[in-house]
């Protein structure tokens, strides 16, 4: 049968997704923090700096991360009525304002970041409800810690003349910021935009690692687990973490150490030996170095993983068997094996370093200035927060569609982008109050309405 097209007058959304984020962009503190340090305010007669970030948000959590796609939405009133704003922005005004946001807005979305991770919102009063509720743990023996990663990952800006964007370790002019993740689900828990040519411990570094903990530390009770790779590799990094009572695994960085002094040292303290897949022999060992910092002492830790090999994968004898070894600075209580399973667990955060750029477009920065993109890269952190929260909503409410929605830890973005944000419904106005109906035949329709 022949399928016919034709125009129609009724008022619908592609974007029914956004009814679930409009209660965090609504939030009554979140506003008065922008208006505290914004010089346009709502009464100032002209486009409100709590629209325009309101609405920057709201685009990156569709997925469009150039300032040309608010123009889908300049006559679109369920836009303004999801997210609480009064007017869209054109392309050239959302560009030229968030240009010239003050510095001081970045700590009020950082601030408001930590709060989507941490808090939950009151929808009738639209204020920030502190739960502790963050309970996403790793136990280790019987003590419960929150695991928070950090590290680089480039942002790829090639053939482009903005601000910032350097020849970067990944062999292509762009950005290096670095990311912090918390918990099993990937909650972003901090970021920071650098210049490309940026060492993954570069000054400022230390600070940012501060900011990262005072944040975990207002969002969970349980003690903080911080996992970095050898970029990181620090003393004032290690004192740091002891000052403020986290404990952390960081891969060393050998420099100029001879693999086979640890294979030895492995071999002569081995408290645990496997064989490989690959027919290596493992060896798992301890012991300590003292660490001085500003006169203070402290002695660490170094958990060693030795490898062995004289067979390659067809069982041929190697002449020469292959030997390496990788080190880790702990304070954990725990067995060697557990502190090297806990560092390849840091994998992860591969996919959501994926996630931002893949799902939500956010690589190729759209200012040539680099304060108006270190602004896009905090407002991404919110965005793909808010979208976390949404798959989180999704997976609780029991009605997720396939295997995700029975045993599924987290929905990845694209999914909830696709299947949720994306929604068809129609809007209905009728007594004063606008209703979204959705259909109720979609996969999604159920988890949806249950989260509302």
């Amino acid at each position: 049968m022949k399928i016919l097209v034709e125009l129609a007058d009724d008022n619908l959304t592609s974007h029914a997704g956004l009814v679930l984020i409009g209660p965090y962009l609504k939030s009554k503190d979140f506003r008065r923090a922008i208006d505290r340090v914004s010089t346009i305010k709502k009464t100032s007669g002209v486009i409100s700096d709590v629209d325009i970030i309101c609405c920057w948000i709201a685009l990156l959590s569709l997925g469009k991360s150039d300032y040309a796609s608010i123009e889908e939405y300049r006559n679109n009133q369920y836009f303004k009525d999801a997210i609480g704003i009064d007017h869209v922005p054109s392309e050239a005004i959302l560009r030229q304002r968030i240009e010239t946001l003050p510095e001081a807005i970045e700590t009020v979305l950082r601030e408001f970041s930590f709060g989507v991770v941490a808090t939950g919102f009151d929808e009738a009063k639209h204020h920030s409800v502190r739960n502790h509720t963050f309970s996403e743990t790793l136990l280790i023996g019987d003590t419960p810690y929150s695991v928070i990663d950090s590290d680089v990952s480039v942002l790829d800006n090639s053939d482009s003349h903005k601000e910032g964007v350097e020849w970067t370790y990944k062999r292509c002019d762009g950005y290096a910021p670095m990311f912090s993740y918390m918990g099993a689900s990937g909650y972003m828990l901090n970021c920071e935009l650098r210049e490309g040519s940026m060492h993954s411990n570069a000054s400022g570094t230390h600070w940012y690692f501060q900011e990262t903990i005072d944040a975990a530390k207002e969002i969970t009770d349980h003690r903080l687990l911080m996992v970095l790779d050898s970029g990181n590799d620090d003393k004032k990094i290690l004192d740091l973490f002891e000052e403020n009572g986290v404990s952390y695994v960081v891969k060393r960085n050998h420099r100029q150490e001879p693999v086979l002094q640890w294979l030895a040292l492995a071999q002569d303290h081995e408290t645990h030996r496997r064989e490989g897949r690959d027919g290596s022999i493992v060896y798992y060992a301890s012991t300590q170095r003292d660490v001085v910092v500003e006169d203070r002492k402290r002695t660490i830790r170094i958990v060693i993983v030795a490898r062995e090999r004289f067979c390659d994968e067809h069982g041929q004898l190697l002449l020469d068997p292959e030997r390496s070894a990788q080190t880790y600075w702990t304070n954990l209580p725990c067995a060697e094996r557990l502190v090297e399973k806990v560092y390849h667990m840091h994998g992860t955060m591969e996919q959501y370093h994926s996630e931002l750029k893949s799902d939500l477009g956010v690589e190729r920065l759209p200012s040539g200035k680099f304060h108006p993109n270190s602004i896009t890269l905090l407002c991404s952190m919110i965005a793909f927060n808010l979208l976390r929260r949404v798959g989180m909503k999704m997976l609780k409410s029991g009605k997720a569609p396939g295997k995700r929605g029975k045993r599924g830890r987290r929905l990845r973005l694209r999914t909830v982008l696709q299947s949720v944000m994306y929604m068809a419904a129609a809007i209905i106005s009728h007594g004063g109050r606008i209703f979204l109906r959705i259909c109720g035949g979609h996969a999604w329709a159920p988890a949806f309405y249950s989260s509302v």
